[in-house]
């Protein structure tokens, strides 16, 4: 039954004018869950269908989830920077961001958080072990080697650093008063 689902989705779910896998049979319109198809196990993140889907696809966290594993790391570290740029001034997402970069939609909106988590964890399991692994990649912040675990969160070990040299000042001056 499986392989019977799995061959009928990858026949008649794949457009072949729009090169991608489709939101369903009878349209050539993509969905963003397509990008989670190599993540649960349904397709290898190397099949040739799948690479075509991912050229067609728009940049989302989502995204970076798919390209990480598909031999495409350097794509995906770039796309989550830039990704990373869309957020507000108190590092919240909204549901979807306009072709000008404009928040728009839902805001703040949960399900963008635990994708830019999902995606960060994914990118740096993958910048760790190689692209390609699918493995569970569920780590704490903890299993994280310090410098990677200080990119994702968007600052340098050298800041966290300034900023612990910064505290422990703070701290020396506020015990002197």
């Amino acid at each position: 039954m499986r392989d019977m689902i799995y061959r009928q989705i990858m026949e008649r779910g794949f457009h072949p004018k729009r090169e991608a896998l489709v939101q369903h049979y009878d349209t050539d319109v993509l969905d963003a869950s397509l990008l989670y198809m190599p993540l649960v196990g349904f397709v290898a993140p190397t099949d040739p269908m799948w690479q075509s889907t991912l050229r067609a696809t728009i940049c989302s966290f989502w995204y970076v989830d798919a390209l990480a594993p598909s031999g495409r790391l350097e794509d995906a570290r770039l796309t989550f920077e830039k990704m990373l740029t869309y957020s507000s001034h108190l590092g919240l997402y909204s549901e979807e961001i306009a072709p000008t970069g404009e928040r728009i939609g839902n805001f703040p909106q949960a399900f963008s958080h635990l994708s830019l988590i999902s995606a960060a964890m994914n990118l740096d399991y993958q910048l760790d072990h190689g692209s390609g692994v699918v493995d569970p990649v569920l780590q704490t912040p903890e299993s994280l080697s310090a410098d990677r675990f200080a990119w994702l969160r968007g600052l340098s070990v050298r800041q966290q650093e300034r900023d612990t040299q910064t505290d422990q000042g703070k701290d020396q001056h506020d015990g002197e008063g």
